[in-house]
């Protein structure tokens, strides 16, 4: 009984290639000529890995032209100092994700964030996942100061917005540029003071 199995794996092995060399193709061949559960599990295995490696080389594919074609970021938000003269700008995380929106969609990309908490902050780790299945990801941790003048609730928050906003750029390969319509009357942020 062992030779009439070994030779049904032979068979699928070496005598009945598709001609498209389509894994599934192969999988159907091995169920309708009788292979044994180890041979059928190989196949799923080596199915598993094939489609693994198109979905990434696909996902390569789009993020190469979604950077090709994504724009800069505006800095849109100004921090002064307390004097009220400026300080520096940075891109919000609202505005970062409205920018890229329209091109992570063009090419078949989303966005998640997963966060948690450290002894003494927070760490996010921003994915980007493509519609085939294959994911990349980046994460940045931010410690919360115990000495900014906000409530404790607040302080997280600005933690976790400000790992969001530098996991994601990092991700994404993100340059913010100065916003040259800037008024001049942008409010103090409190996300980046602490």
């Amino acid at each position: 009984m062992a030779k009439k199995e070994k030779s049904k794996e032979v068979a699928v092995k070496y005598e009945v290639t598709p001609p498209t060399g389509d894994i599934n193709e192969l999988l159907k061949i091995a169920v309708r000529t009788g292979a044994n559960v180890e041979t059928l599990e190989r196949l799923f295995d080596l199915r598993e890995r094939y489609r693994s490696e198109m979905a990434k080389e696909r996902f390569l594919e789009d993020f190469s032209r979604l950077q090709a074609e994504m724009p800069e970021v505006v800095k849109d938000k100004l921090v002064r100092n307390k004097d009220g003269t400026p300080r520096y700008k940075y891109a919000s995380l609202g505005n970062i994700l409205k920018t890229i929106k329209p091109y992570l969609e063009k090419y078949g990309f989303s966005i998640s964030f997963k966060a948690e908490n450290k002894e003494s902050g927070v760490k996010v780790t921003a994915i980007l996942m493509h519609r085939d299945g294959h994911s990349e990801q980046s994460s940045f941790e931010v410690p919360i100061d115990p000495e900014a003048k906000m409530s404790e609730t607040q302080k997280y928050g600005s933690a976790l917005t400000y790992a969001k906003r530098y996991s994601l750029t990092s991700l994404l390969g993100i340059n913010a540029e100065d916003d040259d319509d800037a008024t001049g009357d942008e409010e103090v942020v409190i996300e980046e003071l602490f």
